[in-house]
């Protein structure tokens, strides 16, 4: 840990403009929370107990992550984080053809396509997240339900271009439950996954997100040595980025469509049942609520 650790924590908040200033407050208060956690005061003597095995490994993996974002807020002078910006966002009334998803000139980067799933002209409202399917995975809670069903739909209608995006890592969630109940299995149900991201302050990624996020900023192929701090942060080369926001009929039931990268020369637009035991390896596209 100590080797990955920035080397310009000692920032000085003064030269920080006033908004970056108030975020990289916040990140220290978060690095903080650990640094009380385990009676330390900064990151030499953290990184003592790292070497001695007392340090939990979500914390070490929490706390490079927070010392990297303040880091490179310090040196940009702006803020940064796991989130990118969507632009130019397809606004599909029906599915263009798989040779336009496979021209690589379009920025589509994909190979392949389930055709079945992703025909030439099939209505993009086949692709919509229902209340039913909410109250189908356990989403009790109506306001909740109508506020996420709203989010989706303002996403699609607005005129903006431009959305705040991430892909969201699951890891961290499995592990608190863990945490709190010794004996929660080691995956999601999809009911805990949304919980997840509402509580995050996200909303499900839409199949046009998903397509936006994947011609402007997915390097699965990309080696992750090769790939900056930020953009390891960011999860930009993850091989599976599902949208949950799409959920459709499709072969044997309930789908969502996904990026995949099967291989160094195969990035695949396909789909994945919506089965309810999600791990530690898999990622969503999600998109930051207008409340939040």
């Amino acid at each position: 840990m100590h080797e990955a650790q920035p080397q310009t924590l000692g920032i000085r908040l003064e030269n920080l403009k006033p908004e970056v200033r108030s975020y990289v407050q916040k990140l220290r208060a978060s690095l903080q929370v650990i640094y009380d956690k385990y009676e330390v005061t900064n990151r030499d003597e953290l990184a003592a107990k790292v070497r001695k095995g007392i340090v939990k490994q979500e914390d070490i993996d929490n706390a490079i992550k927070l010392m990297q974002v303040i880091n490179e807020c310090g040196r940009k002078n702006e803020i940064v984080g796991d989130e990118v910006r969507l632009k130019d966002i397809p606004r599909f009334s029906m599915l263009p053809s798989a040779d336009t998803f496979r021209d690589k000139t379009n920025g589509f980067k994909l190979g392949g396509i389930e055709e079945g799933e992703f025909c030439e002209g099939r209505d993009i409202g086949d692709f919509f997240l229902t209340d039913k399917d909410l109250k189908d995975i356990g989403f009790d809670d109506q306001n909740k339900r109508q506020e996420l069903l709203q989010e989706i739909a303002r996403g699609r209608e607005s005129n903006e271009t431009e959305s705040l995006a991430k892909v969201f890592d699951i890891k961290e969630t499995i592990a608190k439950k863990k945490q709190e109940d010794s004996n929660h299995p080691g995956w999601l149900t999809n009911k805990e996954l949304f919980e997840a991201i509402d509580e995050a302050g996200y909303r499900p990624a839409t199949l046009e997100e998903l397509l936006a996020f994947g011609q402007q900023f997915w390097k699965p192929e990309v080696d992750t040595e090769l790939l900056t701090d930020h953009e390891r942060l960011q999860h930009l080369n993850a091989p599976y980025i599902h949208a949950l926001s799409s959920l459709f009929t499709g072969f044997k039931g309930r789908r969502i469509p996904g990026l995949h990268f099967r291989n160094k020369d195969e990035t695949v637009l396909s789909s994945v049942i919506l089965e309810g035991d999600w791990g530690v390896s898999d990622r969503f596209l999600v998109v930051r609520k207008a409340s939040s």
